[in-house]
């Protein structure tokens, strides 16, 4: 085509001035991707701010960690050192045993308290009952933290006790015999203990050949000492009850 052909007019355009207006030109659709440019254009803007945002939060992130970490330690050491006096406070807590006989008699013996005494003191404790931590209570039902120190002092008060007796009238007199109750408590507390040996699985031994278990030698021994010292304060008991009638 020419140039004059095309500053002709025709159906397809015609010239307004120097702007050349196209027919059927789709304008909306102009409007439309004019439009897509711009929100192009803002999205661009605001994914860039995005990008720088998230640049910064890394830098600072990588500024603080050694503090978190200083910080997440500090806090797990606390919780360590709470958990260690946890632990200690349910230590001192925990549940003691009281001695058998035996080993209370070994006990005594080692403070130079008698066997008989020693064993007046065990069966007494035995029968007051025990404290939820597993300590012998005393006649108020206060725990006996010390045994031994609560024993020496009994036994010195229960050696005056047993000392003869001078009456007045210059005749040996014999000392005061021992109150049924007193006899009694003995009694039950040694039974007790007998119930307790024998009912121990620890304290027991397969029978050879068979499926029964029965004591060991040692825990037998114990139970056997314990019946010989039940009858013996049964005839105790006996010798009082009768005085106590005559």
């Amino acid at each position: 085509m020419t140039l004059a052909e095309v500053r002709e007019d025709c159906a397809l355009w015609h010239w307004e001035g120097e702007t050349l207006c196209v027919a059927f030109y789709p304008t909306d659709k102009q409007e439309e991707v004019k439009a897509k440019r711009e929100a192009g254009k803002r999205g661009g803007k605001r994914s860039g701010k995005a990008r720088r945002e998230a640049v910064r939060e890394a830098q600072l992130e990588a500024e603080l960690q050694p503090q978190l970490e200083g910080e997440l330690q500090r806090k797990g050491k606390e919780r360590k050192d709470k958990g260690k006096i946890k632990e200690d406070t349910t230590r001192a807590e925990e549940v003691v045993s009281t001695p058998t006989l035996p080993e209370w008699v070994e006990m005594c013996h080692r403070a130079q308290i008698g066997k008989d005494i020693a064993e007046e003191i065990w069966h007494d404790n035995e029968g007051r009952g025990i404290s939820p931590h597993g300590y012998w209570l005393d006649y108020q039902g206060n725990p006996i933290r010390n045994p031994i120190a609560n024993a020496t002092s009994r036994a010195a008060a229960i050696a005056r006790r047993r000392s003869p007796v001078v009456p007045v009238n210059g005749h040996n007199g014999n000392p005061k015999p021992e109150s049924v109750w007193s006899l009694q408590q003995r009694i039950d507390a040694a039974q007790k203990e007998i119930d307790r040996i024998s009912s121990n699985p620890s304290n027991k031994e397969q029978i050879p050949d068979s499926f029964d278990r029965r004591l060991r030698p040692e825990p037998m021994a114990q139970v056997k000492s314990l019946k010989a010292r039940i009858s013996q304060m049964r005839a105790e008991l006996a010798g009082v009850e009768q005085k106590e009638v005559a």
